[in-house]
């Protein structure tokens, strides 16, 4: 799994630099996203460079939501394309995932959160 993390104002960013996730590297990207995800409040999953989601790859991004959640932690995820974003609104997982347009949307959020 081809993946970056970086900071940015305090936040964990996970910059994924694949264009699929589906059953052969799902595992891969769920512990990606649990790695970073120590030693922080929250993590922002950047899907800019995605264009294809399996069912794994949703089950993957539930489940660390689920894990986070458990931990009082938050998962945001960003850069969402037309295809992705119509993919989670099928599956009813927009009313459930942390979905935001961009990284500075978070930061407003957590800034007006102190």
């Amino acid at each position: 799994m081809d993946f970056k993390i970086i900071d940015k104002n305090k936040i964990k960013i996970l910059e994924l630099n694949t264009k699929r996730i589906d059953a052969s590297n799902a595992n891969n990207f769920k512990e990606a996203l649990i790695e970073a995800s120590k030693n922080s409040p929250s993590i922002v999953l950047d899907l800019s460079k995605a264009d294809f989601l399996d069912s794994s790859a949703l089950s993957a991004l539930l489940s660390v939501h689920k894990i986070l959640q458990n931990k009082n932690k938050n998962l945001y995820i960003i850069g969402l394309n037309n295809k992705l974003i119509k993919i989670l609104e099928i599956t009813e997982l927009t009313n459930i995932l942390n979905i935001y347009n961009g990284i500075d949307d978070i930061i407003t959020i957590k800034e007006q959160n102190g």
